[in-house]
Protein backbone atom coordinates (compact mmCIF):
# COMPACT_ATOMS: atom_id res chain seq x y z
CA UNK A 1 0.00 0.00 0.00
CA UNK A 2 2.62 2.30 0.98
CA UNK A 3 4.43 1.36 -2.71
CA UNK A 4 1.19 2.35 -4.08
CA UNK A 5 0.92 5.69 -2.62
CA UNK A 6 3.94 6.99 -4.17
CA UNK A 7 3.37 5.72 -7.38
CA UNK A 8 0.23 7.67 -7.33
CA UNK A 9 1.56 10.57 -5.99
CA UNK A 10 4.52 10.34 -8.62
CA UNK A 11 2.30 9.93 -11.41
CA UNK A 12 -0.17 12.79 -10.48
CA UNK A 13 2.54 14.85 -10.10
CA UNK A 14 4.06 14.68 -13.12
CA UNK A 15 0.95 14.84 -15.13
CA UNK A 16 0.58 11.38 -16.86
CA UNK A 17 -2.94 11.28 -17.03
CA UNK A 18 -3.38 13.80 -20.30
CA UNK A 19 -6.10 13.45 -23.33
CA UNK A 20 -4.52 10.77 -24.70
CA UNK A 21 -5.67 8.71 -21.45
CA UNK A 22 -9.15 9.18 -21.55
CA UNK A 23 -11.03 5.99 -21.20
CA UNK A 24 -14.54 5.08 -20.30
CA UNK A 25 -15.78 7.27 -16.85
CA UNK A 26 -13.16 8.66 -14.61
CA UNK A 27 -10.06 7.20 -13.46
CA UNK A 28 -11.67 6.71 -10.00
CA UNK A 29 -14.63 5.29 -11.54
CA UNK A 30 -12.60 2.58 -13.01
CA UNK A 31 -10.70 1.58 -9.81
CA UNK A 32 -7.10 3.13 -11.23
CA UNK A 33 -6.92 5.63 -8.28
CA UNK A 34 -8.77 5.77 -5.00
CA UNK A 35 -12.08 7.90 -4.91
CA UNK A 36 -11.59 11.15 -4.18
CA UNK A 37 -13.12 12.13 -0.39
CA UNK A 38 -13.87 15.71 -0.74
CA UNK A 39 -14.65 17.72 -3.33
CA UNK A 40 -12.75 20.75 -5.00
CA UNK A 41 -13.23 24.11 -6.63
CA UNK A 42 -11.35 25.04 -9.54
CA UNK A 43 -12.41 28.49 -10.99
CA UNK A 44 -10.05 29.37 -14.64
CA UNK A 45 -9.70 32.49 -15.13
CA UNK A 46 -9.77 33.12 -18.85
CA UNK A 47 -11.24 35.20 -21.62
CA UNK A 48 -12.32 34.40 -25.24
CA UNK A 49 -9.11 36.47 -26.63
CA UNK A 50 -6.59 34.73 -24.76
CA UNK A 51 -4.43 33.05 -26.79
CA UNK A 52 -2.82 30.44 -24.31
CA UNK A 53 -6.16 29.60 -22.36
CA UNK A 54 -7.53 26.70 -24.69
CA UNK A 55 -4.75 24.82 -23.35
CA UNK A 56 -5.76 25.79 -19.53
CA UNK A 57 -9.67 24.66 -20.48
CA UNK A 58 -8.18 21.23 -21.80
CA UNK A 59 -6.28 20.63 -18.78
CA UNK A 60 -9.21 21.41 -16.15
CA UNK A 61 -11.24 19.23 -18.61
CA UNK A 62 -8.32 15.81 -17.84
CA UNK A 63 -8.31 16.47 -14.38
CA UNK A 64 -11.96 16.03 -14.46
CA UNK A 65 -11.49 12.85 -16.41
CA UNK A 66 -9.31 11.47 -14.29
CA UNK A 67 -11.34 12.63 -10.85
CA UNK A 68 -14.65 13.02 -11.71
CA UNK A 69 -16.71 16.35 -12.44
CA UNK A 70 -18.66 16.03 -9.42
CA UNK A 71 -15.88 15.86 -7.51
CA UNK A 72 -13.92 18.69 -9.51
CA UNK A 73 -15.91 21.34 -9.94
CA UNK A 74 -14.67 23.90 -12.70
CA UNK A 75 -16.09 27.33 -12.91
CA UNK A 76 -14.50 29.55 -15.77
CA UNK A 77 -14.60 33.16 -14.72
CA UNK A 78 -13.97 35.37 -18.00
CA UNK A 79 -12.01 38.27 -16.41
CA UNK A 80 -9.43 41.05 -17.49
CA UNK A 81 -7.91 42.07 -20.64
CA UNK A 82 -8.97 39.65 -22.63
CA UNK A 83 -12.15 39.17 -21.75
CA UNK A 84 -13.29 42.88 -22.67
CA UNK A 85 -15.83 42.36 -25.58
CA UNK A 86 -14.09 42.96 -28.97
CA UNK A 87 -14.27 43.81 -32.66
CA UNK A 88 -16.62 41.03 -34.47
CA UNK A 89 -16.47 38.03 -33.95
CA UNK A 90 -15.24 38.38 -30.58
CA UNK A 91 -17.40 41.11 -29.17
CA UNK A 92 -19.80 38.50 -26.54
CA UNK A 93 -19.81 39.97 -23.25
CA UNK A 94 -19.13 36.76 -20.75
CA UNK A 95 -17.83 38.88 -18.41
CA UNK A 96 -19.50 39.20 -15.02
CA UNK A 97 -19.71 42.02 -12.13
CA UNK A 98 -18.83 38.67 -9.90
CA UNK A 99 -15.94 37.98 -12.08
CA UNK A 100 -14.22 40.89 -11.65
CA UNK A 101 -14.48 41.31 -8.25
CA UNK A 102 -12.91 38.05 -7.30
CA UNK A 103 -10.06 38.74 -10.12
CA UNK A 104 -9.48 42.37 -8.71
CA UNK A 105 -9.34 40.57 -5.20
CA UNK A 106 -7.18 37.74 -5.96
CA UNK A 107 -4.78 40.25 -8.14
CA UNK A 108 -4.55 38.00 -11.65
CA UNK A 109 -3.20 40.04 -14.33
CA UNK A 110 -2.24 37.44 -16.76
CA UNK A 111 -4.39 34.73 -17.96
CA UNK A 112 -5.08 32.15 -17.81
CA UNK A 113 -4.49 31.63 -14.41
CA UNK A 114 -6.14 28.71 -11.79
CA UNK A 115 -7.50 29.47 -8.18
CA UNK A 116 -8.21 25.97 -6.61
CA UNK A 117 -10.18 26.17 -3.45
CA UNK A 118 -9.02 29.94 -2.84
CA UNK A 119 -6.18 28.62 -0.57
CA UNK A 120 -3.60 30.96 -0.80
CA UNK A 121 0.17 29.69 -1.71
CA UNK A 122 3.20 32.43 -0.37
CA UNK A 123 1.53 35.43 -1.45
CA UNK A 124 -0.67 34.61 -3.66
CA UNK A 125 -4.18 32.95 -4.23
CA UNK A 126 -3.37 31.89 -7.99
CA UNK A 127 -1.43 29.01 -9.70
CA UNK A 128 -0.33 28.74 -13.25
CA UNK A 129 -2.09 26.05 -15.19
CA UNK A 130 1.13 23.71 -14.85
CA UNK A 131 0.56 23.38 -11.11
CA UNK A 132 -3.14 22.88 -11.59
CA UNK A 133 -2.93 18.85 -11.05
CA UNK A 134 -0.79 18.47 -8.43
CA UNK A 135 -2.83 21.09 -5.88
CA UNK A 136 -6.10 19.33 -7.55
CA UNK A 137 -5.03 15.92 -6.43
CA UNK A 138 -3.94 17.29 -2.46
CA UNK A 139 -6.88 19.21 -1.84
CA UNK A 140 -9.06 15.84 -2.91
CA UNK A 141 -7.56 13.59 -0.59
CA UNK A 142 -8.44 15.86 2.48
CA UNK A 143 -10.67 15.16 5.17
CA UNK A 144 -14.58 16.01 4.43
CA UNK A 145 -15.68 18.40 7.23
CA UNK A 146 -19.46 18.90 5.84
CA UNK A 147 -21.84 18.56 3.19
CA UNK A 148 -23.09 20.86 0.75
CA UNK A 149 -26.49 20.00 -0.84
CA UNK A 150 -28.64 22.38 -3.62
CA UNK A 151 -31.92 21.82 -4.77
CA UNK A 152 -32.36 24.34 -8.30
CA UNK A 153 -35.80 24.71 -10.23
CA UNK A 154 -35.89 26.56 -13.07
CA UNK A 155 -39.39 28.02 -14.61
CA UNK A 156 -39.18 30.49 -17.63
CA UNK A 157 -37.22 33.48 -16.64
CA UNK A 158 -36.42 32.47 -13.00
CA UNK A 159 -34.15 30.33 -10.62
CA UNK A 160 -35.40 29.19 -7.05
CA UNK A 161 -33.41 27.06 -4.90
CA UNK A 162 -31.89 26.32 -1.50
CA UNK A 163 -28.20 25.14 -0.36
CA UNK A 164 -28.00 22.90 3.02
CA UNK A 165 -25.18 22.46 5.05
CA UNK A 166 -24.79 19.05 6.95
CA UNK A 167 -22.09 19.68 9.84
CA UNK A 168 -20.04 16.39 9.71
CA UNK A 169 -17.44 18.37 12.03
CA UNK A 170 -17.87 21.34 13.83
CA UNK A 171 -17.30 24.72 12.53
CA UNK A 172 -16.00 26.97 15.05
CA UNK A 173 -15.20 30.39 12.82
CA UNK A 174 -16.96 32.60 10.68
CA UNK A 175 -18.43 31.29 7.66
CA UNK A 176 -20.06 32.10 4.21
CA UNK A 177 -21.60 30.53 1.16
CA UNK A 178 -21.34 31.81 -2.21
CA UNK A 179 -24.14 30.80 -4.77
CA UNK A 180 -23.54 30.93 -8.35
CA UNK A 181 -25.17 30.25 -11.59
CA UNK A 182 -23.08 28.82 -14.57
CA UNK A 183 -23.97 27.66 -18.37
CA UNK A 184 -22.34 24.90 -20.60
CA UNK A 185 -22.61 24.61 -24.28
CA UNK A 186 -22.31 28.32 -25.25
CA UNK A 187 -21.21 28.43 -29.09
CA UNK A 188 -19.17 31.61 -29.09
CA UNK A 189 -15.93 32.72 -31.02
CA UNK A 190 -12.43 31.78 -28.81
CA UNK A 191 -9.10 33.20 -29.64
CA UNK A 192 -6.90 30.04 -30.79
CA UNK A 193 -9.60 27.86 -30.56
CA UNK A 194 -12.53 27.87 -33.16
CA UNK A 195 -15.29 30.55 -34.10
CA UNK A 196 -17.72 27.66 -33.16
CA UNK A 197 -15.95 27.05 -29.55
CA UNK A 198 -18.44 25.35 -26.85
CA UNK A 199 -17.79 27.46 -24.06
CA UNK A 200 -17.98 25.48 -20.41
CA UNK A 201 -19.74 26.06 -16.44
CA UNK A 202 -18.76 29.90 -17.29
CA UNK A 203 -20.07 31.85 -14.82
CA UNK A 204 -22.97 33.80 -15.64
CA UNK A 205 -23.36 35.32 -12.63
CA UNK A 206 -23.85 35.44 -8.08
CA UNK A 207 -27.09 34.75 -6.72
CA UNK A 208 -27.58 37.91 -4.43
CA UNK A 209 -24.46 38.72 -3.12
CA UNK A 210 -20.73 38.84 -4.93
CA UNK A 211 -19.32 37.18 -1.47
CA UNK A 212 -22.15 35.20 -0.46
CA UNK A 213 -24.68 34.87 2.15
CA UNK A 214 -23.06 35.27 5.93
CA UNK A 215 -23.29 32.26 8.14
CA UNK A 216 -26.44 33.44 11.32
CA UNK A 217 -23.63 31.75 12.97
CA UNK A 218 -20.08 31.25 14.18
CA UNK A 219 -20.44 28.09 15.83
CA UNK A 220 -21.78 25.10 14.49
CA UNK A 221 -21.45 21.94 16.14
CA UNK A 222 -21.02 18.06 14.51
CA UNK A 223 -24.33 16.72 13.44
CA UNK A 224 -26.18 20.21 12.85
CA UNK A 225 -27.53 21.68 9.92
CA UNK A 226 -28.59 25.07 8.39
CA UNK A 227 -29.60 26.21 5.08
CA UNK A 228 -30.22 28.94 2.46
CA UNK A 229 -33.01 29.89 0.24
CA UNK A 230 -32.62 32.00 -2.33
CA UNK A 231 -35.56 33.19 -4.98
CA UNK A 232 -36.79 35.33 -7.64
CA UNK A 233 -33.05 34.53 -9.95
CA UNK A 234 -33.60 36.73 -13.02
CA UNK A 235 -31.09 34.84 -15.85
CA UNK A 236 -30.48 36.55 -18.60
CA UNK A 237 -32.22 37.02 -22.40
CA UNK A 238 -29.80 34.50 -23.97
CA UNK A 239 -29.28 32.39 -21.11
CA UNK A 240 -30.53 28.76 -21.63
CA UNK A 241 -32.26 27.28 -19.08
CA UNK A 242 -31.60 23.55 -19.68
CA UNK A 243 -27.66 24.46 -19.49
CA UNK A 244 -27.52 25.97 -16.49
CA UNK A 245 -26.45 24.48 -13.14
CA UNK A 246 -25.74 26.47 -9.63
CA UNK A 247 -22.63 26.17 -7.87
CA UNK A 248 -22.70 26.66 -3.88
CA UNK A 249 -19.77 26.72 -1.80
CA UNK A 250 -19.09 27.39 2.17
CA UNK A 251 -15.69 29.24 2.69
CA UNK A 252 -13.62 30.71 5.84
CA UNK A 253 -14.53 34.49 5.65
CA UNK A 254 -11.29 34.90 6.88
CA UNK A 255 -9.03 32.86 4.77
CA UNK A 256 -11.36 32.43 2.10
CA UNK A 257 -10.74 29.24 2.24
CA UNK A 258 -13.43 27.24 0.53
CA UNK A 259 -14.51 24.17 2.93
CA UNK A 260 -16.84 22.31 0.62
CA UNK A 261 -18.28 23.17 -2.80
CA UNK A 262 -21.32 21.11 -5.08
CA UNK A 263 -22.82 21.89 -8.32
CA UNK A 264 -26.48 20.85 -9.45
CA UNK A 265 -28.27 21.11 -12.75
CA UNK A 266 -31.62 23.23 -12.43
CA UNK A 267 -34.66 21.49 -13.08
CA UNK A 268 -37.15 22.80 -15.45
Amino acid sequence: MKIFKILFTIIIASGLFTACDKIEGSYYESGIIPPPTTRVLLEDYTGHTCVACPSAHVIAEDLQNTYGDTNLIVVAVHAGTFANPGSSPYDYDFTTDAGDAYNTFFGITSYPNGVINRVKTGNNYFIDKNQWGPAVSKLLYEKKTMEVTIEANGNDTIINGSVKIDFIEGLNSQAKVIIWVTEDHIIKPQLNGALDYEHNHVLRGAVEHTWGYTLSSSTYSAGSTTSIEFSDYRIGEDWVMKNLSVVAFVYDDETKRVIQVNKAHVHI
